[in-house]
């Protein structure tokens, strides 16, 4: 390759990267911020959701996390601001728990049709209201 299509190409490649990068940022803005709203949403879920799903702690807590750091679901750590704390007081758990519930919870969005679709249809409830 010559090098002025070399460069062509990086600078074609950096451009990409930055139209991604603010891309990304966009799809992680969090929809909410104010945590002290959780315990409402769980009383909103628990209205909706099927009593008899074994996976109800999971899809709120998936919800939750989608709802207040959606950038959690992409980074290898989860991200600072509470949440985790917040959902452990609501649910009654310990912070470990909810890490352990919500990487189950991401694993069986894309590998479970049933999970995905009981997750989505909490979800629109929970955004209508």
């Amino acid at each position: 390759m010559e090098i002025a299509e070399k460069i062509k190409q990086i600078r074609w490649l950096r451009k990409q990267a930055e139209l991604a990068a603010i891309e990304e940022r966009m799809h992680t803005q969090p929809a909410r911020t104010d945590l002290s709203e959780i315990r409402h949403i769980h009383d909103v879920f628990v209205s909706v959701a099927n009593p008899k799903n074994r996976d109800n702690t999971k899809i709120f807590i998936l919800l939750v996390f989608f709802m207040y750091s959606p950038a959690s679901f992409v980074n290898s750590r989860m991200c600072k601001g509470g949440v985790r704390r917040e959902l452990a007081k609501v649910l009654g758990l310990s912070k470990n728990a909810i890490s352990i519930y919500f990487g189950d919870a991401k694993s069986l969005l894309f590998t479970h049709k049933g999970f995905r679709e009981e997750t989505q249809k909490i979800y629109d409830v929970l955004t209508q209201s």
